[in-house]
């Protein structure tokens, strides 16, 4: 299993982040990336989504 997490700084300092875990056997460089840039999007959404509260 491989995890790959990214903080999401909705506060100082982070307290929350989002994660995923991908089997080691279908991780390929290209799914490994698309994970980190699913990741990064869906932290900047989420960023913005909290900074309107």
């Amino acid at each position: 299993m491989c995890c790959s997490g990214i903080a999401i700084p909705c506060r100082t300092p982070a307290r929350d982040a989002i994660g995923c875990c991908v089997p080691t056997a279908r991780l390929t460089p290209a799914h490994e990336q698309l994970v980190k840039d699913a990741l990064s999007d869906a932290r900047d959404r989420l960023t913005l989504a909290t900074r309107r509260l």
